[in-house]
C-alpha cells in the first residue's frame, strides 16, 4: 500500500494482537510515525559513507478478509494514540491488553528503602517500559530487586549487553531475592525468583 492509498477516516479501531496493535483502517496520520536508521555503505574511491534512511514505525498488510490494516509494536501505542488524536480521529479500542498488576507487596520491600514508588506504580499499570538508568546515580539491581520483591509471582526479564554486567548484576541481586544464574555456552541467564 503506497501513501496515496491511505485513508483519512473519522474513526479508527485499535486492537491488541500479542506484541502488536492493529490499526484499522490505515490512515495518513500514521505516516508521521518514522525513525531513522544510519548505515555505512561503500563509496568509491574513499571507502565508506554514512547515510540516513527514514523508516516507518508501522507496516501495512491485509487482514483475513483482505482488508488493509496497519500494525506496529504495542510499545508504540501512546505515540499512535497521539498522532491519531491530533488528526481528529475518534479512537475505538477493541479488546484489552494485559491486566493491571495487583498492589505491590510493600511489606516485602520494607527493608530496601527508599522505595521507587513512581517506578512501581508505572510498572503496575503498564505492560512494557524501556528504562534508561544512569548507573552513576542509581544502582540497577535496586530497581530490579524492588520489582522482583513487589510481585514475587511475576517473571522479571533482565537484558544486559556484556557477560561481566550479567555476573555483577547476579551478585548484586542476591541482596534482594534468591537468584539462580545459569550458564549455557556464552550466555548467562538471570532468573529472579522467590
Amino acid at each position: 500500500m503506497t501513501p496515496p492509498d491511505f485513508y483519512t477516516p473519522t474513526a479508527v479501531t485499535i486492537r491488541r494482537s500479542g506484541q502488536f496493535i492493529v490499526i484499522d483502517p490505515p490512515c495518513k496520520a500514521l505516516l508521521s510515525l518514522r525513525t531513522n536508521m544510519v548505515t555505512v555503505g561503500p563509496q568509491p574511491p574513499h571507502g565508506g559513507a554514512v547515510s540516513r534512511v527514514e523508516l516507518p514505525l508501522f507496516h501495512v498488510t491485509s487482514d483475513q478478509s483482505n482488508t488493509p490494516v496497519a500494525y506496529c509494536w504495542a510499545g508504540l501505542t501512546p505515540a499512535v494514540y497521539e498522532v491519531l488524536a491530533k488528526s481528529g480521529c475518534e479512537i475505538r479500542l477493541l479488546g484489552a491488553g494485559p491486566a493491571t498488576l495487583p498492589e505491590p507487596d510493600l511489606l516485602q520491600l520494607g527493608r530496601h528503602e527508599p522505595l521507587d514508588v513512581a517506578m512501581l506504580d508505572y510498572v503496575r499499570h503498564h505492560d512494557r517500559a524501556l528504562v534508561r538508568i544512569d548507573s552513576r546515580r542509581l544502582v540497577p539491581a535496586r530497581l530490579i530487586g524492588q520489582l522482583a520483591l513487589a510481585w514475587r509471582k511475576a517473571r522479571v526479564l533482565i537484558l544486559v549487553t556484556r557477560r561481566d554486567e550479567a555476573a555483577e548484576l547476579c551478585d548484586s541481586l542476591r541482596a534482594y531475592t534468591p537468584l539462580a544464574c545459569r550458564r549455557a555456552n556464552i550466555h548467562m541467564t538471570a532468573l529472579v525468583a522467590s
